[in-house]
């Protein structure tokens, strides 16, 4: 059964839309990517690569990352964010929630210690340091996903 929708113009003619059951099905299906950045542009940018191709959420807010995570049933987060104690911890339980969950974080490699990488090498699933390669960086989505 297809949905119909009917479109009224400035001269009073309609037009129905028909939008089949499988294109409603492919939108319901595709992943969703929360991504997380303080830096709007960047926010922007990567959703405008990705949108076509999964859900994308963004939040410059990483106390709202958590929540947008659960309510929008995130398969991935994209995380831009110096990698701090505070988002170690925020990732091991995003890790306990949900298991299935995935997560790449893009950051400046210059600025980290060795420690610190270790550490957050054992909780995400990839890293990539500034400035990224696009392409790798979608091939690494595609693989995790």
């Amino acid at each position: 059964m297809d949905a119909s929708v009917t479109i009224m113009t400035k001269e009073d003619r309609s037009y129905t839309v028909r939008i089949e059951k499988n294109i409603l099905r492919e939108k319901a299906a595709l992943k969703t990517i929360v991504i997380y950045s303080p830096d709007k542009d960047l926010n922007v940018s990567l959703s405008m690569v990705l949108q076509d191709f999964f859900n994308v959420v963004t939040t410059e807010d990483i106390e709202a990352l958590a929540g947008y995570v659960a309510i929008h049933k995130a398969n991935l987060v994209i995380a831009d964010a110096m990698p701090t104690e505070d988002l170690r911890v925020r990732f091991e339980k995003l890790k306990q929630e949900q298991r299935r969950l995935r997560i790449i974080m893009i950051f400046v490699s210059q600025l980290i210690g060795k420690k610190t990488k270790e550490e957050f090498n054992k909780i995400v699933d990839a890293v990539f340091y500034k400035p990224i390669e696009l392409s790798e960086l979608i091939d690494s989505i595609n693989v995790m996903l």
